[in-house]
């Protein structure tokens, strides 16, 4: 299939190109800088290829008022990097953070370990512009942290991988920077232990802004052992005094150590896809109380924001994640294939959901969105996790 790949300098021509190409019936494909192709249902051949690279720009920035508002195609990196000099950041840490535009962390709504004290895109984004296979500019939200008009339109675009508009601009609320933080880390022998660990944290009046689990295999790649709970505090030294109280029998990691540490977390699924092409990154979500149950008899690494009952599973091959997925299936525990490559990804199915009303019911409702969006199916066919 011959295509034709665009990169529009402004908004306006950005939705011109989408109208015209729905216009004339051509399958469209939208792009940042491809981070996460192997991510979620398989990015098929299309004849028009939209990139947003060239949409880099700051559209408007109020420190004092704590938000931001900029262009889908900026790097992730690029922006952290500029709200730094005001000591001020995106509360998100997802994976790729080097390689993702904001845009592309924001449509595939990834995150990272500081989900558990910032939230997820969900809660950061506070307004958006994007465009429409019907060439139109639509603005949600505003520069306000706490305007919600218009709101849930945004969410919409939210982790939609694309298949319903093209995000064109992004309004966040910032945070500051914690002037300090800390890392406990916690062990246990066995996933019974680790349950143990996570109710002295949930009991305890420290709140965290991350609390990561690793299994052995994966703590084994930190030099680390057996299961590690690594638990991140912010705050002044009286705050992280009542951590080093709360958690005593935990070893204590500050500076650069423990910079290694959570950047090595939040970058493990890139790194792992590395080292793995054939590699298979299951995301798995379990009630906290079934931990254990779901992820006891895996041998192969994982990483679980603990304290959110979602575990990331790291396996060679899809042969190797097929049985998991089996036995999480018999159990009633909802999996899905995030990350994998293209094969995998076009011939099996991605999302194991037990089965239900409900599970049927929200799956219908996305279709009727889709349906309400894109009526032909021309935009980024299939990218949300093969079934849309």
């Amino acid at each position: 299939m011959s295509k034709s790949v665009v990169a529009p300098e402004s908004p306006e021509h950005l939705a011109d190109v989408l109208r015209e190409s729905a216009f004339r019936n051509k399958s469209i494909a939208l792009a940042g800088n491809d981070s996460k192709l192997k991510m979620a249902g398989p990015a098929v051949d299309s004849e028009v290829v939209v990139s947003t690279r060239s949409l880099g720009r700051v559209l408007q920035y109020e420190p004092k008022d704590l938000t931001i508002s900029v262009e889908a195609g900026m790097p992730f990196s690029r922006l952290q990097t500029l709200l730094d000099t005001e000591g001020q950041m995106i509360a998100l840490d997802p994976p790729f953070a080097a390689q993702a535009t904001i845009g592309g962390v924001v449509a595939s709504n990834t995150s990272g370990p500081m989900r558990l004290g910032y939230g997820t895109a969900r809660d950061l984004v506070i307004g958006m512009t994007f465009a429409t296979l019907e060439g139109k500019l639509v603005q949600t939200g505003g520069m306000v942290v706490k305007n919600v008009a218009g709101l849930d339109m945004a969410k919409l675009l939210i982790g939609s991988f694309g298949t319903l508009a093209a995000i064109t601009s992004i309004n966040f609320r910032v945070h500051s920077r914690p002037a300090q933080t800390m890392t406990f880390l916690l062990r246990a022998p066995k996933l019974q232990g680790v349950r143990e660990l996570r109710q002295l944290i949930r009991r305890s009046p420290v709140q965290p802004m991350a609390v990561d689990l690793l299994s052995p295999a994966a703590a084994a790649r930190f030099n680390q052992e057996p299961f590690v709970v690594a638990v991140r505090a912010a705050g002044s030294d009286a705050a992280l005094k009542r951590y080093r109280q709360e958690l005593p029998q935990a070893d204590a990691v500050t500076g650069e150590e423990e910079e290694s540490l959570w950047s090595r977390i939040r970058e493990y699924t890139p790194e792992f896809l590395e080292r793995r092409p054939e590699g298979v990154v299951l995301r798995v979500s379990s009630t906290l109380g079934g931990l254990a149950e779901a992820m006891d008899s895996v041998a192969d690494p994982f990483i679980t924001r603990l304290m959110a009952g979602i575990s990331y599973v790291y396996l060679p091959s899809w042969a190797a994640a097929a049985p998991i997925l089996t036995r999480l299936q018999r159990l009633r525990v909802p999996a899905t294939v995030e990350y994998a490559p293209h094969g995998v990804r076009t011939n099996y199915e991605l999302w194991h959901i037990p089965d239900g009303a409900a599970h049927q019911n929200a799956f219908d409702m996305m279709k009727k969105v889709k349906q309400m969006f894109d009526p032909h199916g021309l935009l980024n066919r299939d990218r949300l996790y093969g079934r849309i």
